[in-house]
């Protein structure tokens, strides 16, 4: 898996978005895998939340409904400008979001186990150091920068789940 993302980062074009499928045929998979997606991942952010007693009902819900909004909005500039830029306001509140989320979970945790926070934060600077660099290399956000986004945040979120538990 490591190895297709870095085979993809040098052959993906710049500001090329992967949200151009919801014009094919594969648009209702995407329209149905994406709630799913966005329900399990922001599940496990509030579990993380609510681990550290400090549940957050309503960011989190917000968050679940931004990812599945992008979705239904496509991202081609040149024939859709509108759809494109309600998908970037949508996929913006969603990234913005669960960022906001989390650094609140995890600045209450800091005042319980500071030992686990700055486990849990090293793997937040490095995805956000990863994501910053994806973002400095193609000038936009694209469908690789999205997908490396959610893979490392889902992985560290099960983490900070099963350690906070």
């Amino acid at each position: 898996m490591i190895i297709t993302w870095i085979i993809s980062f040098f052959s993906f074009q710049r500001g090329e978005n992967w949200t151009a499928l919801l014009i094919s045929p594969e648009r209702n998979l995407m329209l149905v895998l994406g709630p799913i997606g966005a329900a399990l991942f922001c599940f496990l952010l509030y579990r993380f939340s609510c681990n550290v007693h400090y549940p957050q009902k309503r960011l989190t819900f917000f968050t679940a409904l931004c990812m599945p909004l992008s979705l239904m909005f496509v991202f081609d500039p040149t024939n859709h400008p509108i759809q494109s830029n309600i998908h970037l306001f949508f996929s913006y509140l969603y990234f913005f979001g669960v960022n906001l989320s989390f650094m609140t979970s995890l600045y209450q945790l800091h005042f319980t186990e500071t030992k686990l926070f700055q486990q849990i934060s090293q793997g937040y600077l490095f995805i956000l150091l990863v994501v910053g660099m994806m973002y400095m290399h193609y000038m936009s956000i694209n469908t690789l920068f999205e997908v490396t986004f959610t893979t490392g945040m889902t992985l560290l979120l099960v983490t900070a789940v099963r350690k906070t538990s």
